[in-house]
């Protein structure tokens, strides 16, 4: 009876924890209530407050070792940016700025305290296939009805919570910002939902294809391999040249790390081959790709090629970043160049590549902080899940790819990587997929958890 009731309570957790998650993944990651000043204020309310839900409405334990020491080397950058922000060109902005742009690092707190077996089993994941679902549904219909000459009405809608940017959008079916010339013969819909561009949304569907796969390899449940494959398939359908490298080197990765030990003192040298040849590989598909799409107006041409101006903006981007923390090594803290004097100098400086981001905003410090914390990540935790196989391996390559891809477009700093880094964490401590058992951890209560050689106990 026991058993049952804490299965019971777990089972709700779980399916508040999902709930909440997943609505804070689209107020987190998306535009989705940002047409709407009603919808604004919600998704305002639900990103500063669910931190909090997740302390007082779930029980806490000790964080394990590796967590601890990641929680310390966070709780350094949060005071070394709040100490830029303060000899900043405008404190008080910067000081306010700061603070929004590591409020996400909260969520990644209250992760690492309340995801425990005793709270969760491996349903703490569906969110993601779930939302992946939902995405690939809608995405894949649209694109049905664009190619088969029934499109719905496009229309603008202006997003008030972002500088008021106007937005091409299919109502229900979402965005098209990244769609090119629809309505013509040579249209071509990119998936897209209400994800500000087409490559966040591609990375999106990678973890969820990673996640479904792992899920479906271990529980053996159909709905998770159709999530994987619609995954797949959506994530091709956002024609993402960013994302189609970082899958790649995410391919590399997993063969070098699962191949190292079997080359033995070959090691060292193959790698070394390996990523010349990656790189080789990675200049001849983007120079492909920018020739191929100026070869003919064709939507083939078009879907499958890019634009040379992806890449010489990114380049362009470098060049300011470099040259503003040449200028500023200790950087100039969190600050649009709206409201900035230095940052007119360097328009692109720091402009969605992670690295560089964090050197215009924390300087050299700044970044060294976060390679710290990722490199200690991946040597201790990432390498050996991806190694050891199981689920952990492929939420530890959901990690790795979304960390590749915030190289190119991101900040290290949103709702799905400290998910994920929370989770590669807890997966390396606890066991939630285990069976579940009854033990006394006080004189009065019991609860379930995973039973496991790797689990310890309650505060472990």
């Amino acid at each position: 009876m026991k058993n049952f009731v804490s299965i019971s309570r777990r089972s709700a957790r779980e399916l508040s924890f999902s709930v909440l998650f997943g609505v804070y993944l689209i107020a987190s990651m998306t535009w989705a209530f940002k047409a709407d000043s009603t919808l604004l204020a919600f998704e305002f309310l639900c990103r500063l407050l669910l931190p909090i839900v997740l302390f007082i409405a779930y029980r806490k334990f000790v964080p394990p070792g590796k967590a601890q020491l990641v929680l310390v080397g966070y709780a350094a950058v949060i005071v070394y940016m709040f100490g830029v922000a303060v000899v900043s060109e405008a404190p008080t902005d910067v000081i306010v700025n700061t603070a929004k742009f590591l409020h996400p690092i909260l969520f990644f707190f209250a992760l690492v305290f309340v995801l425990h077996p005793a709270n969760f089993s491996v349903r703490f994941l569906y969110a993601i296939p779930i939302l992946g679902l939902i995405g690939a549904i809608q995405t894949l219909t649209l694109a049905a009805l664009i190619y088969s000459g029934h499109a719905p009405p496009l229309n603008n809608v202006v997003l008030i919570g972002y500088k008021n940017f106007e937005m091409p959008s299919f109502g229900v079916f979402g965005y098209a910002w990244g769609s090119i010339a629809l309505g013509t013969p040579y249209q071509v819909y990119r998936a897209q939902s209400f994800f500000g561009e087409p490559t966040r949304m591609a990375s999106f569907m990678g973890v969820v294809t990673l996640i479904s796969w792992g899920l479906y390899r271990v529980l053996r449940s159909r709905w998770f391999l159709v999530a994987a494959v619609l995954g797949l398939l959506t994530g091709f359908m956002c024609f993402s040249m960013t994302v189609d490298v970082v899958a790649f080197l995410t391919v590399v990765f997993y063969f070098v790390v699962t191949r190292w030990r079997k080359m033995g003192y070959a090691g060292p040298t193959t790698v070394s081959v390996l990523a010349v040849i990656a790189v080789l590989l990675v200049v001849s598909y983007l120079r492909l790709a920018t020739s191929f799409y100026d070869q003919d107006l064709a939507t083939t041409n078009m879907a499958l090629g890019h634009a040379d101006t992806e890449v010489s903006l990114r380049v362009e981007f470098v060049q300011d970043s470099l040259r503003l923390v040449r200028d500023h090594p200790f950087g100039i803290g969190v600050i649009g160049i709206e409201d900035s004097r230095i940052l007119t100098q360097y328009p692109g400086a720091g402009s969605v590549i992670a690295p560089f981001e964090w050197t215009t905003k924390g300087g050299l410090i700044g970044l060294l902080l976060q390679l710290v914390l990722l490199g200690y990540v991946m040597k201790t935790i990432v390498v050996r899940q991806v190694r050891e196989g199981g689920l952990q391996r492929y939420v530890a390559l959901a990690f790795v790819l979304v960390l590749l891809h915030h190289c190119v477009a991101g900040e290290w700093m949103d709702a799905m990587f400290l998910f994920l880094l929370a989770a590669v964490l807890m997966l390396d401590r606890y066991n939630f997929v285990g069976a579940v058992v009854d033990i006394p951890i006080r004189r009065d209560r019991h609860i379930a958890i995973a039973s496991d050689s790797r689990l310890e106990g309650a505060g472990a």
